[in-house]
């Protein structure tokens, strides 16, 4: 081998290096800065009990639950569209490494908080007594809620991995980065503008929030399919982009008040935390799936198609269950 040839082996040897760090890198940095929002309610149980705020936004104003909800989605989806221009700003007068520092800084807010914690006495339990307790399992004894957390479960997985692979579905079939920008900047006015309607919808009348979460889970499921037909036409692209951001709003607001609106008020922590174990099992198993046949085929649209189908355990056992009810009633 030559010398040129050892020094791009080596050069090539350190890339490769870099990038398992690199990788390692983000894979914590998402860990940290997410990973502990699916265990939410078990990491907060007992404070929010203790504090007598047992998400209060969904076990007070009975009827108004879905306005509520409605609203803290918009204000949050309004910060979401913000934030990025925010970082950019920051960005640019401290830099990257500054930029990190500062959003340390903020995550930091909550030691202050951990140390006024106060622990309860320790009392000796049985570890099965103390996992059914953790876990709220004997939720699982209701078979409506096992459907509603498998049927959940499918669509949250659907629709977090399809808006994050969307991206670079659209740089597969030649969008620049300006018109992939564009397109991501529609979905989230879209889905801002969905929050805003359904908050003042629902404040005139009654939602139904199951029916809401199978209609816009429904009409997804056909808008996907259609969005893969006509991928190279920017108009079409562009208008069913925003139609899914609408749909994607009513998902959001619906998904846990569908829960809140099934169990009581004192079970529905240890619910939702159940429910959100459930998405994590669903997105560990499937997403490797998705990822194979995306190698498989080098091709991301047989991935989108895999997403797409798992919209179907909601579509296919809620209806099921719907009229064996009736049907026993």
């Amino acid at each position: 081998m030559s010398e040129v040839g050892r020094i791009k082996t080596k050069e090539n040897e350190g890339s490769d290096c870099w990038g398992y760090a690199v990788c390692f890198g983000t894979a914590i940095t998402f860990i940290a800065g997410i990973g502990h929002v699916n265990s939410f309610g078990l990491i907060y149980n007992d404070f929010i009990i203790d504090t007598q705020s047992t998400a209060k936004s969904l076990t007070t104003a009975h009827g108004k639950r879905t306005t509520v909800m409605s609203v803290i989605k918009a204000f949050q989806g309004l910060i979401l569209i913000w934030y990025p221009q925010l970082l950019k700003l920051i960005i640019f007068h401290y830099g990257f490494r500054g930029t990190l520092l500062i959003i340390s800084g903020i995550s930091l807010h909550t030691i202050p908080g951990m140390l006024i914690m106060k622990n309860k006495p320790m009392t000796r339990k049985k570890t099965a007594m103390k996992l059914m307790e953790i876990l709220n399992l004997k939720a699982f004894k209701d078979p409506v809620y096992r459907n509603i957390c498998i049927g959940q479960s499918f669509v949250n997985f659907s629709d977090l991995n399809f808006f994050i692979l969307q991206p670079m579905l659209l740089f597969q079939f030649g969008y620049d980065t300006s018109e992939v920008a564009t397109f991501i900047s529609i979905c989230a006015g879209a889905d801002v503008a969905g929050r805003c309607a359904l908050a003042f919808v629902s404040s005139i009348t009654h939602i139904n929030t199951r029916v809401l979460f199978f209609t816009a889970t429904l009409i997804t499921f056909v808008f996907r399919i259609a969005l893969l037909q006509l991928m190279h036409n920017f108009v079409w692209v562009a208008t069913v982009t925003g139609v899914l951001g609408l749909l994607r709003a009513w998902l959001h607001v619906a998904s846990p008040l569908v829960i809140s609106n099934h169990v009581s008020h004192e079970d529905f922590p240890g619910a939702y935390a159940l429910f959100m174990l459930s998405g994590g099992l669903v997105n560990v198993s499937l997403s490797p799936v998705i990822g194979l046949l995306k190698d498989i085929y080098q091709d991301y649209v047989p991935a989108f198609y895999a997403l797409t189908v798992c919209c179907l355990p909601c579509l296919l056992t809620w209806p099921i269950e719907y009229f064996y009810r009736n049907k026993t009633i």
